[in-house]
C-alpha cells in the first residue's frame, strides 16, 4: 500500500514474508519512486498478510490490516496523525480467539466525497465460508456500537457523529453472530 507524505515522498507498506518477527515493512521512496530504500520492520505484528493505508483529506492516515505475528484472527483499524511516525489510535473491526478457525483478511480503504472512510475485507468462518464485511464510519477515534441484532442484509445502522456501521454477510442468507469491538 503506498501513501505520500506532504513532502513528496512515498511510503509503502507491505506483508513480511521473511524470518521472524514478522512486522508490517516500511520502504521509502524520496524520488517519486524510481528509488526505493531498503524495506525495514515497523512496531506493527502482521502475519504475512495484506495491508492497507490511506491518507484521509484531513492529513491522517488510516491503516488497515492483521496486528499479530501468527493468524489472521483479528483486524485492527490504526490512525496516525504524524503521516505513519506513529499510530496513536487501534480499535478493532473483529477479535477472535487464536485457535477459533475465523480468519479476516484483505482489507481495502476509501474514504468517499462525503468523508466517510470505507473499509471492505473477508471474513471466513470456521467451516471454511467467506463473507464480506464492509465498515463505514466517520471517526475511527471515537467508535461507539449501536444494537446490530436486528439489521436485515440490506439494512445499515446510523448513528452519527459517531459510526455508520453496514455488516454484510451473505451465507445461505442467514446471518452470523457480529462481535462487539474489544
Amino acid at each position: 500500500s503506498l501513501v505520500e507524505k506532504k513532502n513528496g515522498h512515498i511510503i509503502a507498506y507491505m506483508r513480511d514474508s521473511g524470518n521472524d518477527p514478522k512486522r508490517i515493512l516500511k520502504s521509502i521512496s524520496k524520488d517519486k519512486g524510481e528509488t526505493w530504500s531498503f524495506a525495514t520492520d515497523t512496531k506493527i505484528p502482521n502475519p504475512s498478510s495484506s495491508v492497507e493505508v490511506l491518507q484521509l483529506k484531513n492529513g491522517n492516515w488510516i491503516m488497515a490490516c492483521n496486528d499479530t505475528e501468527s493468524n489472521r484472527n483479528q483486524m485492527a483499524i490504526l490512525l496516525s496523525f504524524n503521516e505513519g511516525k506513529s499510530w496513536e489510535v487501534k480499535k478493532y473491526v473483529g477479535k477472535y480467539d487464536e485457535n477459533s478457525g475465523i480468519t479476516l483478511s484483505y482489507p481495502s480503504l476509501i474514504q468517499s466525497s462525503d468523508e466517510l472512510i470505507h473499509l471492505t475485507y473477508s471474513l471466513k468462518d470456521k467451516e471454511g465460508k467467506t463473507f464480506k464485511g464492509i465498515v463505514s464510519t466517520e471517526t475511527i477515534s471515537d467508535v461507539e456500537f449501536g444494537d446490530v441484532s436486528n439489521i436485515e442484509s440490506s439494512g445499515y445502522l446510523q448513528s452519527k457523529p459517531y459510526f455508520i456501521f453496514l455488516m454484510v454477510f451473505y451465507v445461505l442468507h442467514q446471518w452470523t453472530e457480529i462481535t462487539s469491538w474489544l
